[in-house]
């Protein structure tokens, strides 16, 4: 779940901060993580 939710919440980072990043001329979007949020863990 915390793949999806990290996948999700960048997803709408991007899509928000582009038409900002659009009318000064551009920018940089950098993603930062945790390691631990690389690997899906498995529920049993």
């Amino acid at each position: 779940m915390s793949f999806t939710v990290d996948l999700h919440s960048m997803f709408h980072l991007c899509r928000a901060a582009l038409p900002h990043m659009i009318a000064s001329g551009g920018g940089a979007i950098v993603n930062t993580r945790r390691n631990g949020t690389s690997i899906p863990r498995q529920t049993t």
